[in-house]
């Protein structure tokens, strides 16, 4: 049977850089191994790091992915830098303790220094989860609690201002604060988007119309229909009025303002709208790339919006910028359209969605499908997006024939692949370069060891040096070189680390490659019509990364996964001028 590993568990509930850090975290772990066993190697342990995930329950994806190998009998001891960094509640984390215990595995927290093989330590490890639930209990009253009092200031707290106001600073009884004030070009945009949207009646034709008239954000950035939504359902623009104290009321939003402030002057703010914990993403974070200065490669959070009673309305100190009965009908309007089961015309046998680029705009061209013919055939298009949505003022690329195009497209792969000296040929010598170097890479990794070894001989030498000498410069000097030879020590398990990385990299390409190429050695020339419409993108999608018709010179060119690009000359044109009123609703 393999060794169990001991496993190292590090979460953080939000996306910083400071503190209790996963590195930290970590490090910290690792050290307190290192002292109790130091011929623990970096093989022997995992690593598991949640980042961006709250400790109130377990849904998280390396926590389950590590309980996934407890259950294997897989992990001998787990380590965390602090209990509430497994979880907050006391009915998960001891539900997930007596899976501990009967997969045999030790638990450990650095900080808190827990001994669980003695019933007295089993009873403090309770109490302490319980305080740390209450801890959890009482940090979420307090902002509840703080949410109430500045309800009633109606203060802005900052962060990015909503288009059409700037924040400026204030002062509320002797504390500094912010507040809001109107921008009068920004104000204009908020007014006519409004007003189009209740004249439109539709997120997609305010969208269109603000493309085709070069209607921006102020950052310069085209609308699209999350933008526009968000700004529609802002309460920030709406005037407090007797008017908006009823409809509020009405539809159920907690109301943290007297009646009498709604007396027409002020605008609107709205607290406690969003979930910040509530994540749905599972894509575990790059440690590697995450840093200040590139966040975006840190896990996202995809939060949702709370429930109305949930929300905290209130009078602001701001002006407001339209009517409460405009904001109103505006939200009518929305709640009318999501209640409405709006389907898009989708084709199935389109198979370069997400591939097709517009030569004209970069946009992607998505498949239209037009009616059955008599003979079965399922013609259609593909049509630039942005051409879609501003009815062609924004782009004017013609449409292209998707039948055509994409068996022109197929018919090149099959030539491809059934051509010994181009992709399978291809295919094969990366893989040969990647074998040799993973095994460049164990060559180098063992080079290290030995270096590594090496150097931790020369540390145990000079420790034992140091016991037999009591003149401090000596000591010293001692001390000094054995600190030299730690840093170097660590210099190379970064390397080896980095190597290992590398070569789980390699082998994850190598199976991809290896599938990939079994695939197409058993592709039959004549077999479209046998494989389905999955099967046919996905051979597609392995091959191609990017297909561009230009129009104007009649060449289809494919961008190889490869890194290499092929130009097809089509016989015929294959631009599409038919009415899209023939397009299947």
């Amino acid at each position: 049977m393999p060794q169990r590993k001991i496993a190292i568990y590090a979460r953080k509930s939000k996306l910083t850089f400071k503190g209790e850090s996963i590195k930290n975290q970590i490090n910290t772990c690792r050290d307190y191994i290192k002292i109790l066993n130091p011929n623990i190697t970096d093989n022997d342990i995992l690593i598991f790091q949640d980042e961006g995930f709250s400790g109130k329950n377990t849904k998280r994806p390396q926590f389950q992915k590590l309980l996934t190998l407890i259950n294997q009998n897989e992990i001998s001891h787990l380590i965390c830098y602090r209990l509430d960094r497994i979880s907050r509640s006391v009915y998960d984390f001891l539900d997930f303790y007596q899976k501990l215990k009967q997969h045999n595995v030790e638990f450990i927290s650095t900080s808190d220094r827990f001994d669980t093989t003695t019933s007295m330590g089993e009873f403090i490890l309770t109490i302490t989860i319980a305080f740390a639930e209450l801890e959890r209990n009482i940090i979420s009253e307090r902002i509840s609690d703080n949410l109430h009092e500045l309800s009633k200031t109606g203060r802005w707290l900052g962060g990015t201002s909503p288009t059409g106001y700037k924040s400026i600073p204030t002062t509320i009884g002797n504390k500094q604060a912010k507040m809001l004030e109107v921008v009068p070009s920004e104000a204009e945009t908020i007014k006519l988007l409004f007003s189009k949207y209740t004249e439109l009646g539709s997120l997609t034709s305010l969208e269109t119309y603000c493309l085709q008239n070069n209607i921006k954000s102020k950052n310069n950035k085209s609308y699209n229909n999350s933008t526009l939504r968000a700004i529609l359902t802002n309460p920030v623009y709406c005037t407090a009025d007797q008017t908006a104290f009823e409809w509020f009321t009405e539809q159920g939003y907690g109301i943290y303002a007297d009646e009498l402030s709604f007396d027409g002057t002020h605008g609107m703010i709205a607290y406690n709208k969003k979930d910040e914990n509530m994540s749905t993403d599972d894509t575990p974070i790059n440690p590697q790339n995450k840093t200040k200065s590139n966040i975006k490669y840190a896990q996202p959070h995809r939060y949702y919006t709370k429930p109305n009673n949930e929300w905290i309305v209130t009078v602001g100190l701001h002006p407001p910028i339209i009517s409460s009965n405009l904001f109103i009908q505006a939200q009518e309007i929305i709640k009318r359209n999501s209640s409405k089961s709006y389907r898009q015309s989708k084709t199935h046998v389109a198979l370069l969605s997400g591939l097709l680029v517009c030569p004209d705009c970069n946009s992607y061209l998505r498949p239209k499908k037009y009616r059955t013919k008599k003979d079965g055939t399922e013609p259609y298009v593909y049509t630039c997006e942005l051409k879609e949505k501003s009815n062609g003022v924004n782009c004017q690329c013609p449409n292209i024939q998707g039948n055509m195009l994409d068996s022109e497209v197929w018919n090149a792969i099959t030539h491809l692949i059934y051509d010994p000296d181009n992709l399978v040929q291809q295919l094969q010598n990366q893989l040969t370069s990647h074998h040799s170097d993973t095994d460049s890479y164990i060559t180098i990794i063992n080079e290290l060891q030995s270096k590594r070894k090496d150097l931790n001989n020369q540390i145990n030498n000079l420790t034992n040096n140091v016991a037999l000498t009591t003149d401090q410069q000596v000591v010293q000097v001692i001390i000094n070189k054995i600190s030299d030879l730690a840093s170097q020590i660590n210099d190379i398990d970064t390397k080896i680390n980095h190597y290992n990385q590398l070569i789980e990299k390699t082998k994850q390409n190598n199976t991809v490659y290896d599938e990939f190429i079994d695939l197409l050695l058993q592709f039959e020339p004549d077999s479209y019509d046998t494989l389905s419409h999955e099967q046919k993108c996905s051979i597609i999608r392995n091959i191609v990364n990017k297909v561009i018709y230009d129009y104007k010179q009649k060449t289809i060119t494919l961008f190889l996964t490869t890194d290499q690009n092929i130009k097809l000359n089509p016989k015929i044109p294959l631009t599409h001028v038919q009415s899209d009123s023939m397009c299947s609703k």
